[in-house]
């Protein structure tokens, strides 16, 4: 096995490496991979192949016209198809399909839980007793839409708390977007006095050992008497040191 580099073939390996810069050139000296017999290669496979190879005037579309008689495989996780450029035209239609999702899924066995916790925007007090558990509902509403499982969701007039589980294939920024944004959206066109309702920009977010979720729905469950104590930037606070987490107080609240 060898990588062919500055434009020099040794004939007594039998597997190659080369980028097609370095066997091909607009200069016909350059072409290097004329130096191996059209025959020399049983098999020939292309990584990335929407690129160089997908158009019919390009360097590569050149190199594997020369080894017509090998048999060629591309291989590419963003196949093009336009007026212009298909990798099936050349390729042919795929002989094997394998998704991000089922690469991400396949043979991976997780149990992922976490708890979230976000205000509203300027710490706000808009979420008052008669709206709350609407809110909550319908945030746990699109946990279920989007397959995740919300074990519990609450808060104060000023910020939420929800604890779910979810698949590896969402990522938190990605559940956060889904529930504010979902529910901000929901607020507005359910509660007419909430028409400037917003949540902050950001969110904490922590992982959460199945041995605690007792414990945590129970602290959820019990907001209104833990806030008789505290706010909810001691709560924040608390927390991100519990959590390890460094901060700069000068950039957390918005």
């Amino acid at each position: 096995m060898t990588k062919i580099s500055n434009r020099k073939v040794d004939k007594s390996y039998e597997v190659y490496f080369a980028l097609y810069q370095s066997v091909s050139g607009t200069e016909e000296d350059k072409n290097i991979f004329k130096d191996f017999s059209p025959d020399f290669f049983d098999l020939v496979v292309v990584d990335e192949c929407h690129r160089g190879s997908a158009a019919e005037d390009a360097a590569w579309r050149e190199i594997l016209e020369y080894f017509t008689s090998a048999t060629q495989i591309g291989l590419t996780a963003t196949p093009k198809e336009t007026k212009f450029i298909s990798n099936i035209d050349y390729f042919r239609k795929p002989i094997y399909t394998y998704s991000l999702k089922q690469g991400i899924m396949a043979h991976n066995y997780t149990s992922l839980y976490y708890h979230l916790i976000f205000s509203t925007k300027k710490r706000e007090p808009w979420l008052r007793r008669e709206y709350r558990d609407q809110v909550w509902a319908y945030m746990g509403g699109i946990a279920r839409k989007n397959k995740m499982s919300a074990l519990m969701i609450g808060g104060m007039p000023d910020h939420a708390h929800v604890l779910l589980r979810a698949k590896p294939t969402f990522s938190v920024s990605r559940i956060l977007q889904l529930i504010k944004g979902g529910s901000s959206l929901w607020i507005h066109e359910t509660f007419p006095k909430l028409k400037q309702f917003a949540w902050q920009d950001g969110y904490g977010a922590f992982s959460v050992s199945k041995s605690k979720i007792p414990s945590l729905i129970k602290y959820i469950q019990n907001q209104e008497e833990h806030h008789k104590r505290k706010t909810f930037q001691d709560e924040f606070l608390e927390l991100l040191k519990l959590h390890d987490i460094e901060y700069d107080e000068r950039y957390i609240w918005d």
